[in-house]
């Protein structure tokens, strides 16, 4: 016998059994329980006796009158091809067998016991009644196993998953696919075509409509105060108190009697394989069981709920502020507004002081949209109520800059900070809005690195009247707004807030300020400098003792370590940054990490696997939503391309990027229109072409300026830009970022000069390239990837 919830594998399990018998010579047959009232008695039986071979109109209803000849003549088949090994009969969820299939079993066993038959029943358990339980327990001696089959294994889940459309099932949807669904076959096919259409984060709220109609399904058989016990239980998540239960459960004030009925609830959901029960606490044995009951609760009596479990919890001492804050907005209401924004914001002020300020955003998201709800942004509305929806949007910002994946909203909820405290005539309150992004900055802030012109000009203006501290938060703050727009002045404002940030007793906006000013290093401006401020973050951010700035300065340590070619002390460097990364940062490294292998496989001549890990980490971003998802898989294009031999096939992808961010990839566009032999239109492009960004991707981009020059012979313009190239000989294009690579900077180098007719000058550059070559063909042998 064999039990498994719905869609379980328990019809899978015995047709397997019945495949592997029956190739061996066994007889087979199989019948189902009917899901509808009204079908013949026995009906899955006179299915098994057609497929047996007995006649039509002896299996048919009429032809088999009682339970006895329905028994008998099964029997007589099972006898009838004696030079068969054995026959295997699968009654399927008999769960929904009525009393003749039973009894028909019963019979059935009890005859065949000394025969060669196997006989299959399959069943939920949670919903076996008195008839089935007393059956298998009636046949306890002749049964030969009884399993209750468990999840599916991870490759199971990997080829359900494929079989529906996702072509790439990494470990954390594996584990995504596992938490909501147990490994329940059916739940898991169904999640992974949710997935699928709807993609991963609909996976993590919504129960896909075939898993919810069955549930409903089993919740509706039961009695009403069964369902309303799940409806309660369901409102305080996975788990929920049993004291809790009780105080919403009893309306009479009789206690004992209400507790009696309450238990009595409990069990019969217990029986039902719908909860497990402790000493104090009841819990769903699936999440998809809680989230399809509490979905299917009414929203007015949901939220009134809610409220109820406030009003408990408040008088049970040390009642968890999380708790509170979660019931206390989900229960809010026009009355209740006020103390429910009293209550959330208070847990998130408590998450938001602790090292791992990303963990509170979900909170802060919260109390902005109560006192959005309470009417805090109108006009007409009090100051105060205006200033604490401005310190939950500016708090909110940190947490989501520390999270690091969803930039844009935080860039919004910024702007939303700013608009009202200016509306206020608050000029600190319009400054703690200008300098909420307090939190490390490990790449661009900003969508294709455009300019946001209202903010600069905000950032700047607010430069004459701010000190202290909130000076030092200012000038990091425009430093990142200022990156790839006016890199001067960033590296002036850098330094600015390093020596001012040395004369307030603050480790942490020292750490803010030595983040910002290594960033700047990290352009061909300030690029010798790279390695030294990354030693003076590492000490400070050591200093600090904030694991959040130790990650980040472990990850500039990385990048330094890239631009002088040392693959093995950059990837050191990446790995203890995981080590000490925490909520964000971790993400943000793990995103480094998969770029840095895709660059190493580049290096080791694999451009195939290259293009593979690129793709892959494309993919994960955009999965989660990142912003930079796009960016990476491009530049990962460019790097295949370049290393193939062709950027053809970019033409339209960069020529959109072109449009919105011309500083970013012009010259690359214009190698890729060469590529496709559209020469007069390159032509045309490189004549207007801005200048190249001078950030973190200026090396990788000057490879293409370098090499469309070339071929475009444009040797006036070619030789300015060989004498700013040339500092760059003995680098290796592109690595500096960590994230690219397009082979020794001396490859272009010899190029331009050959263009130059400087025959000496290109000698001695590809004599560099082959060194440099020597120096990454020893790196990879170290890092064991030769």
């Amino acid at each position: 016998m064999g039990q498994r919830e719905a869609g379980g594998g328990k019809s899978t399990f015995a047709q397997t059994v019945v495949g592997r018998l029956t190739s061996r010579g066994w007889v087979g047959a199989s019948g189902h329980c009917p899901e509808v009232d009204g079908a013949p008695t026995g009906w899955a039986w006179r299915e098994m006796l057609q497929q047996l071979g007995v006649p039509p109109a002896q299996a048919s209803a009429g032809g088999l009158d009682t339970t006895f000849d329905i028994a008998r003549q099964l029997a007589d088949a099972c006898r009838a091809d004696a030079s068969a090994p054995g026959t295997v009969l699968v009654l399927d969820d008999a769960h929904r067998a009525d009393g003749a299939t039973l009894q028909v079993l019963r019979q059935l066993v009890t005859w065949m016991a000394r025969s060669p038959v196997l006989i299959v029943v399959t069943y939920r358990a949670s919903e076996a009644g008195v008839d089935l339980l007393a059956t298998t327990a009636s046949l306890v001696g002749v049964t030969a196993d009884h399993i209750e089959l468990q999840g599916l294994s991870d490759t199971g889940i990997r080829e359900i998953a494929r079989s529906v459309g996702l072509g790439r099932v990494d470990d954390e949807l594996v584990n995504l696919l596992r938490s909501r669904t147990d490994g329940n076959p059916l739940f898991t096919r169904e999640l992974a075509k949710l997935i699928a259409s709807r993609g991963r984060s609909a996976a993590t709220e919504a129960v896909p409509d075939g898993v919810r109609s069955v549930l409903l399904q089993r919740v509706q058989r039961l009695p009403a105060e069964v369902a309303t016990v799940l409806r309660m239980a369901a409102l305080f998540g996975r788990a929920a108190p049993i004291d809790a239960l009780l105080a919403l459960w009893n309306t009479t004030g009789d206690r004992a009697d209400a507790e009696d009925e309450l238990l009595d609830a409990i069990d019969t959901a217990v029986a039902a394989g719908l909860l497990t029960a402790d000493i104090d606490r009841v819990h769903f044995n699936h999440v998809l069981v809680r989230d399809t009951v509490y979905d299917s609760v009414p929203a007015l009596r949901k939220r009134r709920s809610h409220w109820q479990i406030v009003s408990y919890l408040e008088r049970v001492p040390g009642a968890d502020p999380d708790v509170l804050a979660h019931h206390a907005a989900a229960g809010a209401s026009p009355d209740t507004l006020e103390h429910a924004i009293e209550l959330v914001t208070r847990a998130a002020r408590a998450r938001f002081d602790t090292e791992f300020k990303a963990d509170s955003a979900e909170l802060w998201r919260t109390a902005v949209r109560l006192h959005e709800m309470a009417g805090h942004a109108a006009d007409d509305t009090e100051a105060s109520s205006t200033a604490a929806l401005v310190e939950a949007l500016t708090r909110l910002v940190t947490a989501l800059a520390y999270r690091g994946d969803d930039t844009i909203e935080a860039r919004a909820r910024r702007k939303q900070a700013l608009a009202l405290s200016r509306g206020l005539g608050d000029h600190d309150l319009e400054l703690t809005a200008l300098t909420c992004w307090r939190a490390p900055v490990i790449w661009t802030i900003r969508r294709q690195r455009t300019a946001d012109a209202e903010l600069i000009t905000a950032m700047t203006d607010a430069l004459d009247h701010a000190t202290g501290v909130q000076r030092v938060y200012l000038l990091v703050c425009a430093v990142f707004e200022l990156d790839g727009i006016d890199d001067r002045l960033a590296i002036e404002l850098a330094a600015q807030a390093v020596e001012t940030a040395g004369r307030c007793d603050d480790p942490e906006a020292l750490c803010a300020a030595w983040n910002a000013r290594v960033y700047t290093a990290l352009g061909p401006d300030a690029a010798a400098d790279l390695p030294a401020f990354a030693d003076e973050f590492a000490r400070a951010a050591q200093a600090s003792g904030i694991l959040a700035y130790q990650a980040a300065a472990h990850f500039f340590s990385f990048l330094a370590r890239a631009a002088d070619t040392d693959l093995p002390g950059a990837a050191a460097k990446v790995q203890l940054g995981l080590r000490t990364a925490s909520s964000g940062r971790a993400g943000e490294l793990v995103v480094v990490l998969s770029a840095f292998s895709a660059v190493l496989e580049v290096l080791g001549g694999d451009i195939d696997r290259a293009e593979h890990e690129y793709r892959e980490l494309a993919d994960r971003l955009a999965a989660a939503g990142a912003l930079d998802a796009a960016e990476i898989g491009l530049v990962g294009e460019m790097v295949i391309g370049w290393f193939r031999g062709s950027l053809a096939h970019l033409v339209e992808p960069l020529a959109l990027v072109v449009d919105a961010a011309p500083a970013m990839v012009t010259w690359a566009y214009v190698v890729a229109l060469l590529d496709a032999g559209d020469v007069e239109r390159a032509r045309r492009v490189a004549h207007d072409a801005v200048p190249v960004s001078r950030d973190f991707y200026w090396t990788a981009m000057s490879v293409f300026h370098a090499r469309a020059l070339v071929r475009l012979r444009m040797v006036e313009e070619a030789a300015e830009f060989y004498a700013e190239l040339r500092l760059w000989s003995r680098t290796v294009a592109g690595l500096n970022s960590g994230s690219v690579v397009f082979g020794p900077m001396d490859v272009v180098l010899a190029e331009l000069a050959d263009l130059l007719d400087d025959p000496a000058a290109a000698a001695h550059h590809r004599h560099a390239a082959t060194r440099i070559r020597s120096r990454i063909e020893a790196g990879l042998s170290e890092l064991g990837r030769r």
